[in-house]
């Protein structure tokens, strides 16, 4: 049974009562005009009584209507203590995952040049090794073939780093926030 329930009910049983004592004392209120002092002094005393009563009803339920104001606001206060804590963990939290996520791609392309420059150079020497005795015949036909050799390998390099580079940004975009 809820708290509001059950203050309805009390509500509802204290004034069943009232009106039973309202009904009672004008019935003795008609008698009182028949009847002696010693009756008079009980009505007064069931007036008493019935004023006493109510007057602790009203300080029930005053008191009941502070304590519930005062949960409620405890609960409030719980709760905004609660989603600020977990936004805040969540904000920091967010802040480490971007800052790995940047750290890691940052080290995959420094990792990933230097393997294409030595890859680069290894190629070319290469190309030395293999062109020296022909070189002496004819010069410019290997010059060509070196240049464009070289100009495919700096392509391909190129392609992959950028190709990476797009796919690192297309997941940044793609993480919430």
């Amino acid at each position: 049974m809820s708290v509001d329930s059950q203050m309805k009910e009390v509500v509802q049983e204290t004034r069943e009562w009232v009106e039973d004592q309202i009904t009672q004392l004008s019935e003795q209120v008609k008698l009182l005009q028949k009847r002696s002092r010693k009756q008079v002094r009980q009505l007064q005393k069931q007036s008493r009584k019935l004023r006493k009563s109510l007057r602790r009803e009203a300080r029930k339920r005053r008191m009941y209507w502070t304590t519930f104001r005062v949960l409620l606001l405890n609960s409030r206060k719980y709760l905004q203590n609660r989603g600020e804590n977990l936004r805040g963990g969540l904000v920091e939290r967010g802040g480490k995952v971007s800052q790995n996520v940047l750290d890691f791609g940052g080290k995959t392309t420094q990792d990933l040049a230097e393997r294409s420059g030595g890859f680069t150079q290894e190629l070319a020497k290469r190309g030395q090794r293999l062109l020296e005795p022909v070189r002496k015949r004819d010069r410019t036909f290997w010059s060509m073939v070196g240049f464009g050799v070289g100009l495919l390998a700096a392509g391909t390099i190129t392609y992959q780093l950028v190709r990476r580079r797009i796919a690192q940004q297309v997941t940044e975009q793609e993480e919430p926030r």
